[in-house]
């Protein structure tokens, strides 16, 4: 039976609370969180002041008191709509990152959002507000909490507890979101729930909750956390056995929270329950005999902010004697030390740096420097010497050399190639038929698009010739093919870091061969189907952020009215301004939730596949189809010079492979076996 408990809390803020559950408290050795602090938003919105401290505080109090594994939570700071699908799933599949994440069965589910809230002005359903998003059409760039509930309730998951930590009447501290909006008129109503979810609100659908200033979190939330850790338990709000319950937890911020908030600030702020009163939802050591100062938060003061990709493997000391270590670095506190040769359990890596997270003997987890642990021997008859790098997992970035594209691990997984009937702007006939890819293996793709410098250092070392003609516009919106036209001079003004152009397929390929004889490695175009599934990272909507075309600014370079104003291009521009009239520099952009940058926009990219005009029979293993026109190369990322219509994750065309255009490029792809 899914069991869920979820809080609305109205531009709340959490305070660092710690302790520790009971013996019988449920494991949460896998449980997932997703925690989600939006406080910086676009354009004219106010920022929400505490959220990243909300982040902060939930973050502490779910890893140093209920156990959850720092890689078992997805921490999102100021969240884009790509990457609440991401996360969540979307209308049409429940099967996000916390699906992937969880196990079935075994694991429970904890999801807190801290940010704005609006209420659709259409249909009146509350939305989340992704930071890149109008909060006066949420109906097409937010994310609705009734989708939230649904996709969360879908999970096979031991249990699921969610905190919403937004408004949902349009208004803030810092006035309306809306433009010309009365609360009353805007006033959202807020799904109901079913399945057995129980639903924990700060504040009605007129009321905007407090922010605590003295404190610098949300007045909700650190009544919250005092609640679950105890306070709600006692006298006389509840029996004392231990357990903190919903019935509990609500009749300790109906007396607590709402006298501070009338008190305070001078506003009514009632929190409402729906479902049972008896669910619990917190577990304490023992009943407190007084309740905590509330200047003296008991979690620990929280340490600089670390990701942790989870891994799940025995490795061995290396050293003599390891110290172990409280965080990622040699300025944390020594919490234990390991003798050479002994076995350790490491459960994670940190991003970015060479440490692991490792579980100590008598509990808890520690961090120690990556030299000083080495792969597990196969027997005794074969004995490794040296040390080894840990296997690379989803998310981890690297290079092979100096000159050498940066790497990203994208994860193995499944998703839908081509695009559904309703997407606007779709081409029916080379986007479909609407097929189920399997990608069964974890791969590496460029975090960004080959530049210019990494393509100049494989011209000079090998002496090869790049041709001295190119297919350009000049500007004209006529494109011919230019003498005096090469990757070195496109016809327009280029940086090193921006991507290289007026490369062939076969150019392309020439650079691949190279590379591979450099590295020792087999470096390769990415097949159609594998660029898709990247360009996706998760997503089933049009582009990775969304649907709204012209939101493409925030995330790509594409033809938008700063094109429109230099170039004469007959078809229409983005209505937005991207700042760049051809190229950008790799990386100037928003990456999608596989850290990758420019799939959509900047230049069209070459794939492996060859020309074929449609999906029927198209391999389902993501393997580059090989039986069409092979003088023809399939080009997908659109790029700066074109339509919105082709600004999306589903299009595609194709260019003979020794034609060079001035708005294409490519992108590697290396194989991870």
């Amino acid at each position: 039976m899914l069991r869920a408990f979820v809080g609305l809390l109205c531009l709340a803020w959490m305070a660092g609370i710690g302790g520790s559950f009971a013996a019988d408290a449920p494991s949460h050795r896998y449980s997932v969180a997703v925690i989600i602090g939006n406080k910086t938003y676009q354009g004219r919105i106010p920022e929400v002041a505490y959220a990243h401290r909300d982040a902060d505080a939930m973050k502490a109090y779910l890893t140093q008191v209920l156990g959850y594994r720092e890689g078992n939570i997805i921490d999102l700071r100021d969240a884009t709509k790509a990457e609440l699908e991401a996360a969540f799933g979307n209308a049409y599949s429940h099967e996000g990152k916390v699906w992937r994440f969880m196990r079935p069965g075994r694991s429970h589910v904890t999801v807190f959002y801290s940010g704005h809230g609006v209420p659709g002005l259409k249909d009146k359903r509350g939305y989340i507000l992704p930071v890149n998003a109008d909060p006066n059409t949420p109906e097409i760039n937010g994310y609705p909490v009734d989708l939230l509930y649904k996709n969360l309730a879908a999970l096979e998951a031991e249990s699921v507890t969610v905190y919403l930590d937004a408004c949902f009447s349009g208004e803030s501290d810092q006035g309306m979101l809306i433009r010309s909006a009365s609360p009353v008129y805007v006033q959202s109503k807020m799904p109901e729930t079913k399945g057995g979810l129980t639903v924990l609100t700060a504040a009605s659908a007129n009321q905007v909750a407090s922010w605590d200033e003295e404190n610098k979190h949300g007045l909700f939330t650190w009544h919250l956390l005092r609640a679950l850790q105890g306070e709600a338990d006692q006298e006389p709000f509840g029996d004392g056995d231990g357990r903190v319950t919903v019935a509990e937890t609500k009749a300790y911020l109906d007396e607590e929270m709402t006298y501070v908030a009338r008190r305070r600030f001078g506003r009514v702020q009632n929190a409402s329950v729906q479902g049972t009163g008896d669910e619990l939802l917190g577990v304490v050591t023992s009943t407190p005999s007084a309740p905590p100062a509330a200047e003296q938060p008991k979690v620990a003061a929280l340490a600089p902010s670390f990701d942790v990709s989870d891994l799940d493997q025995t490795m061995v000391v290396a050293g003599a004697r390891v110290n172990v270590r409280s965080g990622p670095g040699t300025e944390f506190e020594k919490v234990a030390t390991l003798d050479g040769g002994a076995d350790i359990e490491v459960t994670g890596k940190v991003e970015g740096k060479n440490w692991y997270r490792v579980a100590l003997a008598g509990g808890g987890s520690g961090y120690v420097f990556g030299t000083l642990l080495s792969d597990r021997a196969p027997a005794p008859a074969q004995p490794v010497v040296g040390t080894f790098p840990a296997t690379l997992s989803p998310g981890d970035s690297f290079k092979d050399c100096d000159v050498c594209p940066e790497m990203v691990v994208v994860p193995a997984g499944t998703f839908l190639m081509g695009s559904p009937s309703y997407e606007k702007g779709r081409n029916a006939k080379r986007e479909g038929p609407v097929h189920r890819v399997r990608i069964e293996r974890p791969f590496a793709i460029g975090k960004f698009e080959v530049t210019k410098a990494e393509y100049a250092e494989f011209v000079t070392t090998t002496g090869y010739s790049g041709g001295s003609s190119c297919k350009t516009t000049d500007g004209t919106g006529k494109w011919e093919d230019r003498s005096g036209r090469s990757w070195h001079d496109p016809g327009y003004r280029q940086s090193d870091r921006e991507p290289v152009v007026c490369v062939s397929w076969q150019d392309a390929s020439a650079y691949l061969e190279w590379l591979s004889r450099k590295t020792g490695k087999t470096y390769r175009l990415p097949s159609e189907a594998e660029w898709e599934y990247a360009a996706r990272a998760g997503t089933t909507t049009a582009r990775s952020w969304g649907e709204a075309a012209d939101l493409a600014c925030r995330f790509a370079n594409v033809h938008d009215q700063t094109s429109a104003s230099t170039n004469n291009f007959s078809h229409s521009a983005h209505e937005c301004d991207d700042g760049f009239p051809q190229t950008a520099p790799v990386g100037s952009y928003s990456p999608n939730a596989f850290g990758l940058h420019d799939m959509i926009g900047n230049v069209g990219e070459y794939v492996e596949d060859c020309w074929t005009e449609s999906y029927t029979g198209a391999p389902a293993d993501g393997s580059a189809r090989l039986d069409g026109d092979c003088t023809k190369r399939i080009i997908r990322a659109s790029s700066w010079s074109k339509s919105p219509a082709f600004a999306r994750s589903a299009g595609r065309a194709g260019a003979d492979s020794a034609d060079r255009y001035d708005n294409d490029g490519f992108r590697v792809a290396l194989p991870l076996d």
